[in-house]
């Protein structure tokens, strides 16, 4: 799955390596991970749309400090934006997951990435816990009106209209971020055109998820906010011992108690519980 040689790598204030590579074929995912952590357990965080994998960089970091593997995915890759959807995305994740040297993965899904990452659990049986975080609309759910006037732009309806990519301006990027603070590491990519048109449906969870799932969502989250985040729950048939709020916007990754978010996310899923 991994090329030998690595793309990328960076040193942490930690002193972690941060290391970045791409499937074989360099036209699938691109993965970032922590190395030297030596546990059964490990985290792979997946973005959403306009996301990529280095969003989740304090989150591997942190984990690296608790001796946790972990890893994210940059859904987008090195293929076309022309040709991707979400099953693509899926299957990226899919194969990604199933190749992972360990015996229990928790997922957390972020944005668009939480309802893929439920229909690929009940297909890796390594995946042990699902978190569903900040999660996009289920089908048959329109997104929240905020959102929809967004995509009434001119260049969201271009971009599901021809198929062309579609990537964040900085009045989106402030709007996903509200709430989080602005240190430069926000990071928006094209997207497909096709994507985007299928994110408008909703995104269909093909089975119940077959893991222990939870879901959280932010007090301040314009995009995905409490409303529409406890409808997503209840269509998963998801009690209120499984939903958690946390006082952040859409962007938890990125604001400025990045690290205290992680932790009440894993805490709550009883992930660091299990850890030695």
């Amino acid at each position: 799955m991994f090329e030998n040689r690595m793309s990328k790598t960076m040193k942490t204030d930690a002193m972690f390596d941060l290391v970045s590579d791409r499937s074989e074929s360099g036209i699938g995912y691109v993965w970032n991970g922590v190395l030297g952590c030596a546990t059964d357990d490990t985290v792979v965080f997946v973005h959403g749309m306009c996301g990529m994998a280095m969003q989740f960089a304090n989150w591997l970091i942190a984990c690296a400090s608790w001796n946790i593997p972990a890893y994210s995915i940059d859904l987008g890759g090195h293929k076309q934006i022309k040709n991707l959807s979400l099953a693509v995305y899926e299957d990226n994740i899919l194969v990604f997951l199933c190749k992972l040297p360990c015996q229990r993965i928790t997922l957390v899904g972020h944005s668009m990435g939480a309802p893929l990452c439920m229909n690929v659990s009940w297909q890796c049986p390594k995946v042990k816990t699902m978190i569903s975080l900040m999660s996009a609309p289920l089908s048959g759910m329109l997104p929240p009106l905020a959102v929809l006037r967004r995509t009434l732009r001119w260049q969201y309806l271009r971009s599901m209209l021809r198929n062309e990519p579609l990537s964040f301006r900085q009045d989106d990027a402030m709007f996903f971020l509200r709430g989080a603070q602005m240190n430069g590491q926000a990071v928006f990519v094209p997207e497909s055109g096709r994507v985007v048109r299928e994110l408008i449906r909703g995104i269909k969870v093909r089975r119940k998820i077959p893991c222990q799932h939870q879901l959280f969502y932010g007090t301040r989250d314009y995009v995905a906010p409490a409303r529409q985040q406890k409808r997503i729950a209840a269509r998963l048939g998801l009690s209120e011992q499984d939903c958690f709020q946390i006082d952040c916007g859409h962007m938890p990754m990125l604001e400025e108690k990045a690290d205290r978010h992680l932790e009440f996310i894993l805490s709550a899923s009883s992930f660091l519980s299990r850890l030695p």
